[in-house]
């Protein structure tokens, strides 16, 4: 193999690949990265696969000589972001891979490429397209909500069914309904594939393929595959209370909101990890709350309108993470010290969280 690229396109599609791979993985095969090329094409064609997660990119090239190469991904992304121009790949002798650009020549060590993991093509199932603003959008707004490490294993990711995008960790549940995705086959993904599929996914659509075992997203010249989780998902139709039952309510604007309990939360108490916070609501405005033993205290207020009186104890992050994915206007409902509270952004976007004893 012997070809010739531009080192910022191949700088961004190494990045791209960078993301999805596992960092955990020792073994080469599964964190190499598959360069491929064919004769009379101008495309090189990228690949890794970590057994859960695989992508593939292209990248304009003019071909020299056909051929592969394997090589381990971060060190050839680590050189390749650090050059530019015109950058020569080339595989010699004994499976090395050679990187040459203007005064600067690498020499790598690589591996045979039939010891790469195969590509997972499902590209022969049904599919549906997105707009892929969209769906970044709905999977932003919810997956905040899925725990980053779980035991329960069908929690570690994003539901999405009916319309509805949904996750959570017990504690919290986001649920964000989006019309132009009721068609699409109820799936559960994978937590860690939402960063890709949020900021990697460029163009303008995004094409949605499912299997039985995998789920692959193209976009482009991009390609990515994870595996679908199985498992039971909680019944979250069920969990969401019902606007009528929670008499307690109060309509805020966000922003506001936010700038205030930030400002107290630098006087919770961090001796955890998760802060406490104090929320006093009231129909005419909002009371933040906080104290960190021995350090002293704080207090801050907003207006809003609601209805009620009630007093709550929240994580402060759970508080901010929640918010943080809608500007405007919210409102707050909830009935008792110990009954779920719900946040509504908008008709079809709503928080269910637990207050917490502080």
């Amino acid at each position: 193999m012997k070809i010739v690229c531009d080192a910022e396109a191949l700088a961004d599609a190494l990045g791209f690949l960078n993301e999805v791979v596992a960092t955990r993985t020792t073994i080469p095969a599964l964190n190499g990265v598959l360069i491929e090329v064919q004769e009379g094409v101008s495309l090189v064609r990228l690949t890794v696969n970590d057994l859960e997660f695989a992508a593939c990119i292209t990248v304009p090239c003019t071909t020299v000589h056909s051929g592969k190469g394997f090589v381990a991904l971060k060190r050839l992304f680590s050189i390749v972001r650090e050059i530019s121009g015109d950058t020569l790949l080339e595989t010699l002798k004994n499976d090395y891979v050679q990187v040459k650009a203007g005064s600067a020549k690498f020499k790598l060590v690589g591996t045979s490429a039939d010891t790469a993991p195969q590509w997972i093509d499902i590209s022969d199932q049904p599919f549906t397209e997105l707009s892929a603003e969209s769906f970044a959008m709905a999977i932003e707004s919810v997956v905040f909500a899925a725990p980053k490490e779980s035991g329960r294993y069908m929690l570690d990711g994003f539901l999405i069914e009916n319309g509805d995008f949904v996750a959570t960790d017990g504690a919290r549940m986001a649920v964000f309904h989006a019309s132009w995705a009721e068609n699409i086959p109820r799936v559960l993904v994978p937590r860690r594939a939402a960063s890709v599929l949020i900021k990697r996914l460029k163009e303008d659509t995004v094409l949605m393929y499912q299997s039985e075992r995998h789920i692959l997203f193209q976009s482009g010249n991009r390609e990515f595959v994870c595996r679908r989780l199985t498992g039971n998902f909680p019944n979250y139709v069920s969990v969401v209370p019902k606007q009528e039952t929670l008499p307690i309510r109060s309509t805020f604007e966000v922003l506001e909101f936010l700038k205030c309990l930030n400002r107290v939360a630098v006087f919770a108490d961090q001796s955890e990890k998760d802060s406490f916070v104090r929320l006093e609501f009231s129909p005419e405005k909002i009371i933040f709350k906080a104290m960190s033993a021995g350090q002293g205290e704080a207090v801050d207020e907003m207006m809003a309108q609601g209805e009620g009186s009630l007093a709550l104890g929240f994580n402060a992050r759970f508080i901010s993470e929640a918010l943080n994915t809608r500007a405007g206007r919210a409102t707050f409902f909830g009935s008792a010290s110990d009954s779920p509270t719900l946040w509504q952004h908008s008709a079809n976007y709503q928080i269910v969280m637990m207050p917490v004893r502080g």
